[in-house]
């Protein structure tokens, strides 16, 4: 215990020395960095990784993972969640534990943040909620640049939309390299980039399967069933995030259906993921999401909706989790 707090003693004074005399604090959750300004001149510029946020009216602490029964993100923070397994520490696993007051959430921060080997500790508070990000250098550009294609316009005629949205409660940033037990939470449409519908690149084979159907339903068109599309979502969420491993803004996962007159049907999925700095990225589609958009067909048909041609799940980060916004067209 006293190395620890020997170690988060020199954490804090070499990061004050890092910032000393700043005036400005600009603090850019989209590109996961914040950035320490003195006269108009940059001191320091971090990569910001989120530990918590404490809960003042309600004494509450959410853990980086909250929403789950565990770390679900590709984040150094795991190390804190792993030194609270190995030690018996059961704050540092509780997926709600009891934090009394403000400089017990300042402790338990600066903890997780020796524990991680961050540099520092930054704090941002709104209203009752005091968040907590764990600071460190950023990132090297990776000399590999990942290659960039372009969007085709939408196809005309497309009609008969109907979509819904849904909301994967995951930390700030986000970046899920598993799947897990999470809730699903509804959120009103969330206004979505320059990311438009993205058909097959016409350079690469697609992916494409045969699934048997149930009869046509003649009930009208509506979006699946949540429960179905989630898997899909969350599948497709881990292979962008372990494509694009810096992070992304937006993604677009496309499946398209074409039924036979035998009943079965074609389909293929495309991803297509907006990086960090805005390039659009072709991501692989794993088999376990062929698996996953196949179920999802034969399922929705035989719950009775009517034949859709293509379905389409914009994904956005957002400091709160990923918005997840699913649309079908017949």
């Amino acid at each position: 215990m006293q190395l620890l707090q020997l170690e988060i003693a020199r954490m804090l004074e070499q990061h004050n020395d890092r910032i000393r005399g700043h005036d400005e604090v600009n603090l850019d959750l989209g590109r996961g960095a914040v950035v320490y300004v003195r006269h108009n001149k940059t001191l320091w510029v971090g990569r910001v990784e989120l530990i918590g946020t404490y809960l003042r009216d309600m004494s509450m602490w959410r853990w980086w993972w909250y929403g789950g029964d565990r770390p679900v993100t590709r984040s150094p923070l795991n190390a804190v969640y792993a030194a609270g397994q190995s030690h018996g520490v059961r704050m540092l696993t509780s997926a709600q534990p009891t934090v009394r007051d403000e400089r017990e959430a300042v402790l338990l921060a600066n903890v997780c943040a020796a524990l991680a080997k961050a540099r520092g500790v930054h704090l941002a508070q709104s209203g009752d909620r005091m968040t907590f990000y764990a600071l460190y250098d950023p990132r090297k550009p990776s000399a590999l640049s990942e290659p960039e294609i372009t969007p085709l316009p939408a196809t005309e005629g497309e009609s008969t939309v109907v979509h819904h949205d849904s909301l994967i409660p995951v930390g700030e940033p986000l970046s899920p390299v598993t799947t897990t037990r999470q809730p699903i939470m509804s959120m009103p449409p969330s206004t979505f980039g320059p990311l438009p519908p993205v058909h097959l690149p016409p350079l690469k084979t697609p992916r494409i399967e045969n699934a048997p159907l149930p009869p046509a339903a003649e009930s009208p068109l509506r979006e699946p069933e949540r429960a179905l599309v989630m898997p899909l979502a969350k599948l497709a969420i881990t292979a962008v995030v372990t494509h694009l491993t810096s992070g992304f803004q937006q993604a677009l996962v496309t499946l398209d259906l074409q039924v036979q007159e035998n009943r079965r049907a074609r389909f293929y999925v495309v991803i297509v993921a907006s990086d960090m700095d805005g390039n659009l990225v072709a991501v692989p589609t794993p088999q376990g999401i062929m698996e996953a958009a196949r179920d999802l067909i034969a399922e929705d048909a035989r719950q009775g909706n009517g034949r859709w041609r293509r379905l389409t799940a914009r994904l956005r980060n957002q400091p709160t989790g990923i918005s997840v916004r699913v649309e079908v067209v017949a």
